[in-house]
C-alpha cells in the first residue's frame, strides 16, 4: 500500500481535498448557528423617536450604521416616521401609555421620555412596559437630576432614574446622563443673526456642552450586545463635552465657525426665555428645562466626564465641530470676516 501511495499519489489527492473541505465547512457551521459568520446585532427599540430630542438622535444612530432599529413613533404616517424609515428604521407605533406588547421581539429599548409635561408619566410607563419584554435598558436622562436642590424641572428625570432601578429585572441597565447638548445654541441662531451678538444666562460660569452624536455612539456601543458589559451595568454615564467653555470662548469659536465677529453678553432668564419661545415648534416646558439646564449644570459640573470615550473609545465631540456644522444658521451674509493671509 505504501509503494501504491508513492506510486499514483494524484489518485488520493482529490479525495483529501474534498474530506478537507467538508470537515472545514462542518466546523464553520457548527461554530456559527444558521451559517452566518457575523451574528446578527441586537434589535435596538428607541422610545420618542418622533420627538424633537428623539429624531435628530434616532437619526444619528442609523446613520451610524446601527442596524436592527425600531422607531417608536406616535404616528407612523408623519414625517418623522417616513424620514425614519427611508434610513433603515422599522417603525412601530408605542400606546399611550406604553404596554408590554409594544416592546415585544426587542432585545435593548433606549427610553427617551417626551419633551412634554407628561414626560415623567409617560416614561414611568414606557420603563414598566418595556421591563417585561426587553432584556436591556438605556434610560437618557440629565446630569445633575441626583443632586440635592435641582430644579423641579429635573425632578422628572431622577424620578424615572429610581423607577428604572426598581423595575428593571436584571442588572443590566445602564442611565446615560447628558449635559446640555450643543445643538440646543442653534435655537438662539436667529438672535446672532439679527445682533452679532450671542446671548447666553451664564453670568460667568462655565459648562462642557455634549454634542448629540456622541449620546448616539454611546448608544450604538453600549448596543452591541444583547446585554451590557459588566463594567457598565447599574451605572450612569456622565456624558459631556471635552472641555469646559465660557460664553466668551463660545463667540470667539461661533466667530471663526461663521467668520464674522460675534460678542458675547450675559442675558437674564427672562430675555432667554423670550428668545425660545419664538420657536414656534418649542414646548414651553422644553424651554423652562433648557434653561434650568443651562444655569443648573453650570453651576454644578466643575470638569468634563471621561464616560463618553469609556464607551466608545473616541474623544467626546469639540464645540467647534458643532459650530462648523450649523455655520449657515449662524452667519449673517451680509457681513463677512476678511479671509486671513496664509
Amino acid at each position: 500500500m505504501f509503494m501504491l501511495e508513492r506510486k499514483h499519489p494524484s489518485s488520493w489527492t482529490p479525495l483529501i481535498f474534498a474530506l478537507l473541505l467538508v470537515l472545514a465547512m462542518r466546523c464553520l457551521i457548527a461554530a456559527t448557528p444558521l451559517g452566518h459568520s457575523v451574528p446578527a446585532s441586537p434589535v435596538l427599540l428607541i422610545t420618542s423617536a418622533d420627538g424633537p430630542e428623539g429624531l435628530p438622535l434616532t437619526q444619528a444612530i442609523l446613520r451610524g450604521g446601527r442596524q436592527h432599529v425600531v422607531a417608536g413613533v406616535d404616528d407612523v404616517r408623519s414625517d418623522a416616521a417616513v424620514q425614519l424609515e427611508a434610513l433603515g428604521a422599522s417603525i412601530r407605533t408605542l400606546s399611550k401609555p406604553a404596554k408590554s406588547a409594544d416592546f415585544a421581539g426587542v432585545d435593548c429599548v433606549l427610553i427617551l421620555a417626551p419633551l412634554t409635561q407628561d414626560r415623567e408619566e409617560q416614561g414611568r410607563a414606557q420603563i414598566v412596559a418595556a421591563a417585561a419584554e426587553v432584556d436591556t435598558a438605556l434610560l437618557l436622562s440629565v446630569s445633575g437630576a441626583n443632586e440635592t436642590g435641582a430644579p423641579a424641572s429635573l425632578h422628572a428625570y431622577r424620578a424615572l432614574e429610581l423607577q428604572l432601578g426598581r423595575t428593571w429585572p436584571t442588572s443590566s441597565y445602564a442611565v446615560l446622563r447628558t449635559l446640555f447638548y450643543q445643538q440646543n445654541l442653534e435655537l438662539w441662531a436667529a438672535d446672532v443673526r439679527a445682533s452679532g451678538v450671542l446671548r447666553l444666562p451664564l453670568y460667568g460660569r462655565t459648562f462642557a456642552p455634549l454634542h448629540q452624536h456622541d449620546v448616539a455612539a454611546v448608544t450604538v456601543s453600549l448596543t452591541a450586545t444583547a446585554r451590557l458589559e459588566a463594567r457598565f451595568e447599574r451605572r450612569a454615564l456622565e456624558l459631556t463635552g471635552p472641555e469646559l467653555v465660557s460664553g466668551g470662548s463660545l463667540a470667539t469659536k461661533l466667530s471663526a465657525a461663521v467668520g464674522t465677529p460675534i460678542r458675547f453678553a450675559n442675558a437674564s432668564r427672562a430675555q432667554a426665555e423670550q428668545t425660545l419661545l419664538s420657536n414656534p415648534a418649542l414646548d414651553e416646558s422644553e424651554a423652562t428645562l433648557l434653561l434650568d439646564l443651562l444655569d443648573w449644570q453650570s453651576r454644578i459640573v466643575s470638569r468634563p466626564s471621561g464616560d463618553v470615550k469609556a464607551a466608545t473609545g473616541m474623544d467626546a465631540t469639540p464645540v467647534e465641530t458643532f459650530f462648523n456644522e450649523a455655520s449657515d444658521e449662524f452667519r449673517n451674509h451680509t457681513h463677512r470676516l476678511p479671509a486671513r493671509a496664509r
